[in-house]
C-alpha cells in the first residue's frame, strides 16, 4: 500500500473511533513518521488546472497526448507525473476493447504507402442534426501523412457527388495514385470508375465483410465518432459541415499523431516539403496571379506566425486595458471566414449572388480562386488565424471589452445586410449570449457614436426603427433572420412588401448585366 494511501486510512481509523494517532498507526500498522510526513513536492494546482482544462476541451484524449499539449506549452515535467495527477483526477478513459475472435488476413499484394498520395482511404459516417434529419459524412485520409483532406457532410450522397469532391480537392492536394473503399454503391457508382480511369487512379476495393482491409478508414472514422460527432450538436447541414471542417483542422494542425512521433500531420507532410502544391509556373500562372499568391502566402504564413506566438498573461493585459479605456472592438469575423473557407463551395453557389452583378461576381469568383489554390498548409494557418479570433472574441468579452458587430461590406463575399446576421451568429458562436450579441448591434453602435440618448433603444423622445420577428433571438440568435415585418420612419413594412423590395433590387441587378452585355 502507498504511504499516502496509508496517511488516509489512520486518518479515518482517528475520526470515526476518536482514537490517538499513536494508537491508531499502532492498529494499522504504519510508522507514526510516515503519518506525519509533509511533502516537499511543489504546489501542483496550476499544472491539474491545466491538465484538467485540456481533458475537457479534448474529452476523447488520454493522458500522453495531454502530455503532449502540455510539453508544447512549456511544461517541464516527465509523463509519468502527467499520468499521475491525471489519475488523482479520475480522468482515465474507459475503452472498452472489442474481442476478436478471428485474425484478420488481409491480402498479400498490398503494401504500406511510402510518399503522400501514394494511398487515400475514402469512407462514409452517417449522423443526424438535431431534428432527426440523417446526414452522411465523407471521410478521406492520406495513409502515409495522416493528413485528412477532407470531411465533407452532406443530406445525401451519390457517385457524381463523389467524384466532385475529389475533383475540388485535386487542385489542392492533388490526385492519389490508389484509393482504397469498401464496394458501397456509392464507390462501385460509373461515374467514380469513369473518373478513376480518366486520372489513372487505382480503386483498390475491401473484401467484402472485411472492414479490416480498409483500417486505415475504419481508424480515422473511429476518432471523427468520438471526437466531432459524438461531441457536436448540429443544428443544419451547413453548422455539421463547419464543425466537422473546424475538427479535420486541429486534427491536422494540433492534435499529436502517436505514430508519428507525436508531430501533427501537417507537421508530418509539411514539413519535409513532400504534400505542396505544384509552383505557380507550372500552373501557368501569370507574373501578376504570381504576385498576388505570394502577397497571399505571406499573409497566410504572418497569420500563422501570430496564432504561435499568442501569450495569454500579454493578451489578458492588452484586453483589461482596451476594457479600462472604453475601446471596442470590431472582429468581422465573416471576412476571416472567407479568407479560411474560401473553397467552400456554399460561396459559389451562395443565392444571395442574385443581388450582385456579373462583374462584381466574376471578381469575387477570382478572389475565391485564388484563396482555394493556395496550399493546404497556408490555408491551415488561415484558418487557425479564424479559430484563434473567435477565441479572442470570448476572451474580449470576459474581460468586459465593448464589442460591435461589423462585416467589412466591400470584401468579396460580403452581402449588406445579410452578412450582418452571419456575424451576429459567429459571434454567438463565439461565445457571447444573443442578449450581448443583439445589444452589440444596437444600443452598442449607438453608445459608441455617442448618440445613445437618442438612437439606441426604445424610448419616449428617440428615434427607433423597430424589427418585429416571428421567433424569439434570445433562445437562437439566427431566429434574428426572420424578420415579419419592420417599422421605420413611421410605416410599417410587412414581409410582403420586404419580399417585393428584394425582387426590386434583383431585377435592378438584371438590368445592370443586359446592359453590360450590350455594351
Amino acid at each position: 500500500m502507498r504511504p499516502g494511501r496509508a496517511r488516509e486510512i489512520v486518518g479515518y481509523l482517528q475520526t470515526s473511533y476518536k482514537v490517538s494517532e499513536r494508537r491508531a498507526c499502532k492498529a494499522f500498522p504504519i510508522h507514526r513518521s510516515t503519518k506525519r510526513y509533509q511533502s516537499r513536492r511543489p504546489d501542483q494546482a496550476p499544472l491539474k488546472m491545466r491538465i484538467k482544462d485540456l481533458a475537457a476541451t479534448r474529452v476523447r484524449y488520454g493522458y500522453r497526448r495531454i502530455h503532449v499539449l502540455l510539453q508544447r506549452e512549456g511544461w517541464q515535467i516527465n509523463h509519468k507525473r502527467t499520468h499521475r495527477l491525471y489519475n488523482e483526477m479520475g480522468l482515465q478513459l474507459r475503452r472498452k476493447a472489442p474481442k476478436r475472435r478471428v485474425k484478420a488476413k488481409l491480402r498479400e499484394d498490398r503494401c504500406p504507402a511510402a510518399a503522400p498520395n501514394d494511398f487515400w482511404s475514402m469512407d462514409f459516417l452517417s449522423d443526424q442534426l438535431f431534428d432527426g434529419r440523417k446526414i452522411r459524412i465523407l471521410s478521406i485520409i492520406d495513409n502515409y501523412s495522416r493528413l485528412s483532406p477532407a470531411l465533407d457532410a452532406r443530406m445525401a450522397y451519390r457517385g457524381s457527388d463523389v467524384v466532385d469532391t475529389l475533383e475540388r480537392l485535386a487542385s489542392t492536394y492533388g490526385r492519389p495514385r490508389r484509393i482504397r473503399v469498401d464496394q458501397g454503391p456509392e464507390f462501385i457508382s460509373k461515374d467514380l470508375d469513369l473518373w478513376a480511369w480518366t486520372h489513372d487512379v487505382t480503386l483498390d476495393f475491401s473484401r467484402l465483410g472485411k472492414p479490416t482491409d480498409n483500417a486505415f478508414a475504419e481508424s480515422f472514422n473511429g476518432r471523427v465518432r468520438a471526437e466531432c460527432l459524438n461531441a457536436n450538436w448540429f443544428l443544419s447541414l451547413e453548422d455539421a459541415r463547419l464543425k466537422c471542417d473546424a475538427w479535420r483542422v486541429d486534427y491536422n494542425t494540433v492534435r499529436p499523431h502517436s505514430s508519428l512521433g507525436n508531430r501533427t500531420p501537417a507537421e508530418h507532410a509539411f514539413g519535409s516539403g513532400q504534400a505542396c502544391l505544384p509552383s505557380s509556373k507550372q500552373a501557368g500562372l501569370s507574373h501578376n496571379d504570381r504576385t498576388k499568391d505570394r502577397v497571399r502566402v505571406s499573409f497566410a504564413s504572418f497569420v500563422s506566425e501570430v496564432v504561435d506566438l499568442y501569450e495569454p498573461e500579454a493578451c489578458e493585459t492588452l484586453l483589461n486595458m482596451m476594457a479600462s479605456r472604453g475601446v471596442h472592438y470590431v472582429p468581422t469575423l465573416v471576412t476571416r471566414r472567407f479568407d479560411a473557407l474560401a473553397s467552400f463551395r456554399e460561396y459559389r453557389e451562395d443565392p444571395l449572388l442574385a443581388y450582385i452583378d456579373t462583374e462584381t461576381r466574376r471578381s469575387w469568383t477570382a478572389d475565391a480562386d485564388n484563396y482555394a489554390g493556395l496550399t493546404p498548409a497556408v490555408r491551415v494557418g488561415l484558418y487557425r488565424y479564424l479559430l484563434h479570433a473567435m477565441k479572442i472574441v470570448g476572451e474580449a468579452y470576459c474581460a468586459s471589452v465593448p464589442i460591435l458587430v461589423g462585416s467589412d461590406s466591400p470584401d468579396s463575399y460580403i452581402f449588406p445586410g445579410f452578412s450582418y446576421h452571419l456575424e451576429m451568429e459567429m459571434l454567438a458562436e463565439a461565445g457571447l449570449p444573443p442578449l450581448v450579441v443583439l445589444q452589440s448591434a444596437t444600443v452598442g453602435a449607438a453608445r459608441f457614436m455617442k448618440s445613445d440618448k437618442d438612437y439606441g433603444t426604445i424610448a419616449p423622445d428617440k428615434a427607433a426603427d423597430i424589427v418585429v420577428l416571428d421567433a424569439d433571438p434570445l433562445l437562437d440568435i439566427r431566429n434574428a433572420r426572420k424578420i415579419h415585418g419592420v417599422f421605420a420612419g413611421g410605416k410599417h413594412t410587412d414581409r410582403a412588401e420586404l419580399d417585393t423590395l428584394l425582387s426590386g433590387v434583383r431585377a435592378v441587378v438584371q438590368k445592370i448585366d443586359a446592359q453590360a452585355e450590350a455594351q
